[in-house]
């Protein structure tokens, strides 16, 4: 199976590769974070309780709120045809995971994989027989 990533990834030879961060700079903002935290404690200190109730439940409620959304939303497939640029993939084989074809340019590839692409295809299928019906 090839991927949809045409050159080499980060942590490959020839992948990108980050500069590192000078540890000067690391340090210059953690002092800065820790600074603002007690400028933030010395302005909000008659209200502290009410200052740390609120930011516990936001530490609490927000790594929960990202977990649902992230595991509710669905997935949708990249369906950019590599020739054309167009969002027109289509399964090659309706109900094979590889294989795609892109009915705008002609482009076919039996061994390319697209991640669900299988999910949505059937529904395309839907569409494109309504639209030859009417």
């Amino acid at each position: 199976m090839r991927s949809r990533r045409s050159g080499p990834g980060r942590g490959e030879p020839g992948g990108p590769v980050s500069e590192p961060r000078s540890p000067f700079l690391t340090g210059i903002f953690s002092i800065g974070s820790f600074v603002l935290a007690g400028a933030v404690f010395l302005v909000l200190r008659e209200k502290a309780v009410t200052v740390a109730v609120t930011m516990g439940l936001i530490a609490l409620v927000a790594p929960i709120l990202w977990l649902l959304v992230s595991a509710m939303r669905p997935a949708l497939p990249d369906r950019t045809c590599p020739s054309c640029n167009r969002e027109s993939l289509r399964l090659l084989v309706p109900g094979v995971r590889e294989g795609v074809r892109c009915p705008a340019c002609g482009f076919q590839d039996a061994e390319f994989y697209v991640p669900y692409l299988i999910d949505v295809d059937d529904a395309l299928d839907e569409e494109d027989k309504a639209k030859a019906a009417s």
